[in-house]
This record gives structure tokens, C-alpha cells and sequence, in this order.
């Protein structure tokens, strides 16, 4: 009997992916909600291993848990946040709840429909040994999808400049700051002193 790794794998970790993206918007604790979103991309980055995109996994891993994550679960446990201060009346965003509610449960009605669910229930393509999933990827940015990944790099850095616009208030009158004309011009002469410990 042939044991079906695959589909178990695929299994096993999309129910972990949905119940700790679940766990992110439920859970009232920020640090809690931000460990479940780092199982949440783990399980991502496995299934899209499973897909043998191993770039964007590990990229993924690396990235994004390794770096951007971390830097948000220090940002969330320096703030002090109390949750007994909050006194946000959530009651009067539940119409508008409902609606997005009622609008996924539509989408997910008609993409998991009979006109839609053979097409979807496939199994992921198997590529051969010598492929390259970098060279793949990059085939297809730079030349099918060349605009949207510059329009991509053009908006990644206006957000950039933005955010340094916004927070840059002037230079204080109290801060250092460097000089570059007179670093250039400085000599050993001016700098070093030689002392006679005699």
C-alpha cells in the first residue's frame, strides 16, 4: 500500500495555515497574534515548497520570519499596551462585518462551485530535476511581467522617501552631524599626537 506523503503534508499544514491565520485576527494578545502569524507563514512557505517554488519559500522563512517578523514582535512587546484601556464600542462595525462576511462567503461559494472546482482539483505540476525555479521566476519578471515589477520598485521607494519625509522634522541645533569637506581635508598632522610615556 502506497502511503499518499503529499497529500497528507498538503493537509496537515493547510488546516495549521488556516487555524493560525484564524488565531492572528482572534487573539487578543498582540504577541500571541504575531507567533501564530509566523506559524502562519511557516506553513506557507512549506506548502509552496510542496509547489517546488523553493525560492519563494525560503525567502519567505529567511525574510520574512527571520527578519520582518522579529522586528515586529520586539515593536509589539516594547509597547505597552493595556487591553483594559481600551474602550473601542466594537458593536457598531458589525453591519459592515456582516457585509464583508456576507461577500466571502459568496466568493468562496462560487470559486468551490462545480463549474470551478474541477479545474482547481488537480494535483500541482511535478517538475523534473534540472528545473530552476529562480530562472523560471525570473524569466517571468523581467519579461511578461516586467512593468508591474517596476511599478512595484517605483512604488516600494516613493513609500520609502515618504515615510522619511514624514518623520525627518529638521535638523536640531544640539545633534552632530558630519562634515565631509573637513574630514576630507584632515592630515595626520592635525589628528595624531605622539606622547613620550619617558
Amino acid at each position: 500500500m502506497l502511503i499518499p506523503t503529499h497529500e497528507i503534508i498538503f493537509y496537515v499544514f493547510t488546516v495549521l495555515l488556516i487555524a493560525s491565520a484564524t488565531a492572528v485576527i482572534t487573539s487578543k494578545n498582540p504577541v500571541k497574534a504575531v507567533l501564530f502569524l509566523v506559524v502562519a507563514f511557516f506553513a506557507s512557505a512549506v506548502l509552496w515548497m510542496l509547489m517546488q517554488a523553493e525560492f519563494l519559500s525560503l525567502v519567505l522563512i529567511f525574510v520574512y520570519v527571520g527578519a520582518v517578523m522579529t522586528l515586529f514582535l520586539f515593536v509589539v512587546m516594547m509597547l505597552r499596551t493595556d487591553p483594559e484601556e481600551s474602550t473601542v464600542n466594537f458593536a457598531r462595525y458589525y453591519p459592515l462585518a456582516l457585509l464583508v462576511l456576507v461577500i466571502l462567503v459568496g466568493t468562496a461559494l462560487y470559486a468551490f462551485s462545480a463549474k470551478h472546482w474541477a479545474l482547481a482539483n488537480t494535483l500541482p505540476t511535478h517538475y523534473g530535476a534540472n528545473y530552476n525555479n529562480v530562472q523560471a521566476m525570473g524569466m517571468l519578471l523581467f519579461t511578461k511581467y516586467l512593468y508591474p515589477f517596476e511599478i512595484a520598485a517605483v512604488l516600494l521607494l516613493v513609500g520609502m522617501i515618504s515615510a522619511i519625509a514624514l518623520v525627518f522634522h529638521g535638523r536640531k541645533a544640539d545633534t552632530k552631524a558630519q562634515i565631509i569637506s573637513e574630514q576630507l581635508a584632515a592630515n595626520k598632522k592635525d589628528r595624531l599626537r605622539v606622547i613620550d610615556l619617558k
